[in-house]
């Protein structure tokens, strides 16, 4: 049984008792996951003004595909920002 699978199973008040080879098998295992996360993109945050010159519209486009759904915006505290992936693309078919 791993360290995880024991974590898993323990009920809080569980005492562990490991090998070496246990206990370096499980480090791997966090190391693995902690350079998984860093991997993950970072996505970058935009002002209405950077983010309707990145996509070549005006302001007010911004606010109209807000009012249509297409554009989720993230507001922190009273500014508003958006990210690439807030932009809802949808394929028209002909």
């Amino acid at each position: 049984m791993s360290i995880q699978e024991l974590i898993q199973a323990g009920n809080g008040s569980t005492i562990l008792m490991v090998t070496p080879q246990m206990l370096q098998e499980f480090s791997l295992q966090v190391a693995k996951l902690v350079q998984e996360q860093q991997h993950v993109k970072r996505e970058e945050l935009f002002t209405p003004s950077q983010f309707a010159q990145r996509h070549g519209v005006d302001r007010s486009t911004l606010w109209r595909w807000r009012k249509n759904g297409l554009l989720k915006a993230t507001v922190v505290g009273t500014k508003i920002y958006y990210k690439d992936t807030d932009l809802i693309t949808t394929s028209r078919e002909d």
